[in-house]
């Protein structure tokens, strides 16, 4: 006994094994196209699988089962708009693979399913004889009530094996198979086939002789890997397969949902049919003309690249020929944990402290180091600079040097000072920046080779630690998490400033510098290429590069930059919330209210982070000294960052009795409101009184407070008349 559908109604792929492309037929299955998320994720998304149950061209229908749920009556749609929908490359067309038993005829299933199919199907036979009247009115009309009357079955039983039917491509056989919510029910017994693991050993033929679609094909796949965190090489290959080399796209059924672990599988074309991994790999390296580097220079953030593999020119050293021309400057947390100065037991831990050196670009030396555990900016950098350009004798008695012990005569400020952007690149610098005779260039993001010598100089004095300090941290993993170089800090931030200063001695006055650039007239010199001895040949023969400046003025000169406003009843520090006084603001005028009020003149400024007492406000007669208004005094003696921190707290403890005080202002005003209703329904209409009336009513009122004043007054006396009695009696006594 064979199957009783025609043939007509299974896949295309079953009657025509060699067919390559699909078209709308009945059991051909339709999914929305593949829509691809960002290469990152590498996800594909794609929407629910439907099945063409039947085609009625005349009536411009189409009817669909849902292939992803429990199944339900088809439901019709548009066939010139799915159609379209397919043209548009909106939908696809996809072969719908079923259960391996669907396929059986009704003679080799086992007598069992045999009778469960021919019962199934008997109950649904009449509607399959009357399709019209089945689709147009399935629910309501009376051919379906008939057929559930006459089967003696429930309604959901004959919708289960109807639905069920349609599921399965119409085939008779398939009624044996489960139905209804059974359909997608997991199986509780899973027999799957371990597979063997490992890669093949025998290799099969692969790749093809390239011709343009192919190079289209793989310009394709290179585009999707020289992006930033692009897919793999292999993952790209998959891609280009996948959108230019598939044969068809595949739902498989629940049976080899298990077994493959999948839900849709690709079939490609032969290996021979198209380009192979290797020959992926060879177009790849040609985009980047045989480098590899070149190849994959936009699979990598560009500073990155520029700072870890980007070549360098190795000629910083050009542009100098002589001491003051160009000085570097650049910070890094030192690797070394300190401890505090202010506790003698040295258990109070501060963590890494940020190093600061300032080196000649030419000479390679370092004219100045400084040492702060605050976050860099430009109020640290401006330490540095200070100390660069001044005598260093102060600043070594003060560490406990004495006179001659240490030479570093060497200061100055530069024609060029090259530094980080951060640091500089703002408003608050731009003052000093100006003031000075000098210029400040700005290193490129992720090129340490354009300040090449301060670079070196961190790692060299690091390594003066190591393998001596257990206190400096080192590139292990379990110490870092172990936080064992914190557990052994011990110096302090003077006993580093000693040390550097030992180190600084030795590195300009002793340490040769190998493979110096020399120039020919400096070979005729015989110059010894050390530091010192270069700076003092070049301040010899080439002098003019630096400038010196008064301590106190260059100080001036390197304060932060900022600008106030000037109003009527003070002067407003801008971007710091601060007032201030300025004798000379109110003597000429500029706090003269203006007609247009909202209007204010704005002046430069210039202040000190350590301290908000006073500013200067720079002015067309000079630098004019501004004190803090009595307003802010509580900020008196702070530092702006103190000022910062004060303000805060100040706004949360306002926020929290804020929060207290509704209560008291709720019961004030349900007070007044209670009292206003009491006095209002008390009050009587009357006319208005003229002014003499209310005069004398006002006299009237104040009556009041006149008599109390009196009692007070006789009762004060009369406490008087009895005090001096009393003292009488005492003085008798």
């Amino acid at each position: 006994m064979t199957d009783l559908i025609d043939e007509n109604t299974y896949p295309a792929s079953q009657l025509e094994e060699n067919s390559t492309f699909l078209s709308l037929n009945v059991n051909v299955g339709i999914v929305k196209t593949d829509t691809e998320l960002s290469v990152e994720h590498g996800e594909i998304e794609t929407a629910n699988t439907y099945l063409v149950v039947r085609i009625d061209i005349a009536r411009d229908k189409v009817w669909l089962i849902n292939h992803e749920k429990p199944p339900t009556f088809p439901f019709s749609t548009s066939y010139k708009d799915l159609l379209n929908a397919i043209d548009d490359n909106t939908l696809e067309l996809i072969e719908v693979h079923q259960d391996l038993r669907a396929y059986m005829a009704l003679d080799d299933l086992s007598e069992k399913g045999r009778k469960k199919a021919l019962e199934r199907y008997e109950v649904i036979k009449p509607l399959l004889d009357n399709y019209d009247d089945l689709f147009m009115n399935h629910r309501t009309g009376d051919l379906i009530l008939k057929t559930i009357k006459e089967s003696n079955r429930s309604a959901q039983f004959v919708y289960d094996v109807l639905n069920a039917y349609f599921y399965y491509g119409q085939r008779i056989a398939a009624l044996a198979l489960p139905i209804g919510k059974s359909i997608h029910a997991e199986s509780k017994a899973k027999n799957k086939t371990p597979k063997k693991l490992g890669r093949p050993n025998i290799y099969g033929d692969e790749g093809k002789a390239l011709v343009e679609y192919d190079l289209k094909a793989m310009d394709y796949a290179y585009r999707r890997y020289n992006v930033k965190n692009g897919p793999t090489m292999e993952q790209a290959h998959e891609k280009m397969l996948i959108n230019f080399y598939r044969l068809k796209k595949v739902k498989l059924s629940k049976q080899e949902q298990l077994i493959a672990g999948r839900k849709y599988k690709y079939e490609f074309r032969l290996p021979t049919e198209y380009p192979s991994i290797n020959q992926l790999r060879r177009h790849f390296d040609k985009k980047g003309d045989g480098l590899i580097p070149v190849r994959d220079r936009n699979r990598s953030n560009d500073i990155d690249r520029k700072k870890d593999r980007a070549g360098r020119t190795g000629n910083a050293h050009v542009e100098c020929n002589a001491f003051g021309q160009v000085f570097e400057i650049d910070e890094t947390p030192l690797d070394e944990e300190l401890v505090s100065i202010w506790d003698v037991t040295r258990t109070r831990k501060i963590g890494k402290a940020t190093l600061y050196f300032v080196v000649d670009r030419f000479t390679k030396y370092i004219v100045a180091v400084y040492i702060t555990t605050e976050n860099p900016s430009f109020n640290t950098i401006r330490q540095a600079i200070l100390l660069a350009a001044t005598d260093k004798t102060e600043f070594l008695e003060s560490l406990g040097f004495n006179s001659g012990e240490i030479s570093w005569q060497y200061y100055g400020v530069p024609s060029v000072i090259f530094v980080d952007n951060a640091e500089f690149k703002n408003k608050v610098s731009e003052g000093a920046v100006f003031d000075l005779q000098t210029t400040i260039k700005f290193a490129r993001p992720g090129r340490g080779d354009d300040k090449p010598n301060v670079e070196k100089m961190f790692d060299s004095f690091s390594k003066v630690f190591r393998g001596i300090s257990k206190a400096h941290q080192t590139k292990s993993i379990s110490d870092i998490s172990a936080q064992l170089a914190r557990k052994h800090a011990c110096l302090t931030i003077r006993e580093l400033y000693i040390i550097a200063v030992i180190f600084i001695n030795y590195r300009n006055n002793t340490h040769l510098v190998k493979d110096f650039p020399k120039d020919q007239s400096m070979l005729l010199d015989n110059v010894e290429a050390v530091p010192a001895k270069l700076c003092e040949w070049s301040e010899i023969y080439r002098p003019g590069y630096v400038v010196e400046y008064p301590k106190h003025e260059l100080y001036r000169k390197l304060m932060p930059k900022g600008e106030v406003s000037v109003h009527r009843e003070g002067i407003h520090l801008l971007q710091k919330g601060l007032r201030y006084n300025c004798d000379y603001m109110l003597a000429s005028g500029y706090q003269d209210q203006k007609l247009n009020r909202n209007k204010a003149y704005r002046f430069p400024c210039r202040y000190s982070e350590s301290l908000v007492d006073f500013i200067y406000i720079d002015t067309p007669d000079g630098l004019q000294i501004a004190e803090l208004d009595s307003r802010d005094r509580r900020f008196l003696g702070m530092s702006f960052y103190e000022v910062r921190l004060l303000k805060i707290q100040e706004k949360k403890e306002a926020r929290t009795h804020e929060h207290n005080e509704r209560g008291y202002r709720a019961y004030l005003t349900n007070t007044l409101e209670s009292f206003i209703n009491r006095a209002n329904s008390m009050k009587q209409d009357s006319p208005m009184p003229d002014i003499s009336t209310i005069k004398e009513n006002r006299y009237f009122e104040s009556m009041v407070n006149r008599f109390s004043d009196v009692h007070l007054y006789l009762q004060a006396i009369n406490d008087s008349i009895d005090n001096e009695d009393e003292d009488i009696e005492d003085d008798e006594d």
